[in-house]
């Protein structure tokens, strides 16, 4: 068993990885996958990370609320949702590709067979197993740690307050390689519990709502600049981008997460906020 944890682009890249294990190497190697905003930037999206292998056995993937694309490049960002495997939908799997990689560019399209439902799409299939989403405050930076008010890089503006998003997501990093038999030398660095962190997070959460936009989060503006996109197929293409707050359903009125008035509608798949 492989389990892996990657942010931003080496998320993709444990996305990535778990398939050249398995279309090259020991298909019965099971892997598992801890996201973090998995975000392949605004270069080609191939299937060998718009689709989970099928040697994986649990992905968990976290997502921040307060990116937009009025506040950076959100062709950047906009991370993806890749499309469960058969297994996780309790299904016989498919055939995978194969390629004479490096031979051949065909490694590209090692996940074309997958043949699952869209994660963000509508749908009437049972929801898959060992399939985890999640939504967190802060931006792309902070889920990783970053303290800074902006999630920018200028330390005059860290704020102790932003830290209870990044020892959150280590906790759950910890937690989640620990159960599926990764040994640390070293112990937890985060002496506060998931609960307590949880709390801090809503407690601040004007702060973030700052972070975010401020008032505009929940105003009436065309094309909701404040709100972020999503994609599960081909991000750099603006038609298979989905506004994040149309896919994740009502987040839970007590933690006070901003929506714009038009708001509507969820995906199929069950998302958890934190």
């Amino acid at each position: 068993m492989v389990n892996i944890i990657g942010h931003s682009r080496g998320a993709v890249a444990a996305l990535m990885a778990a398939w050249f294990i398995y279309s090259y190497g020991n298909k019965d190697i099971q892997v598992n996958i801890f996201a973090i905003e998995p975000v392949p930037g605004p270069g080609n999206w191939w299937s060998t990370f718009t689709t989970l292998s099928p040697n994986v056995k649990h992905y968990a993937a976290i997502y921040a609320w307060d990116e937009s694309i009025e506040l950076s490049s959100d062709y950047l960002f906009t991370p993806v949702v890749p499309y469960p495997n058969e297994k996780m939908m309790q299904k016989k799997t498919s055939k995978a590709s194969n390629s004479l990689w490096p031979f051949s560019n065909a490694w590209k399209n090692l996940g074309e067979k997958v043949l699952t439902p869209d994660p963000l799409g509508r749908s009437t299939s049972p929801q898959p197993i060992h399939y985890d989403l999640y939504v967190c405050r802060g931006r792309h930076s902070t889920l990783s740690g970053n303290i800074t008010t902006d999630s920018k890089y200028d330390p005059s503006k860290n704020s102790s307050k932003f830290a209870n998003v990044g020892d959150l997501i280590y906790l759950m990093a910890r937690t989640y390689l620990s159960q599926r038999g990764t040994i640390f030398s070293e112990s937890c660095a985060v002496t506060n519990t998931a609960h307590e962190l949880r709390r801090a997070i809503v407690k601040y959460h004007d702060l973030f709502d700052v972070m975010g936009g401020g008032i505009y989060r929940t105003s009436r503006i065309y094309f909701r600049p404040y709100v972020r996109r999503i994609a599960s197929g081909s991000g750099i293409l603006s038609w298979n981008k989905l506004y994040m707050e149309d896919v994740v359903g009502d987040p839970p009125y007590e933690q006070y997460y901003p929506v714009t008035q038009e708001r509507s509608g969820c995906s199929w798949v069950k998302w958890y906020f934190l």
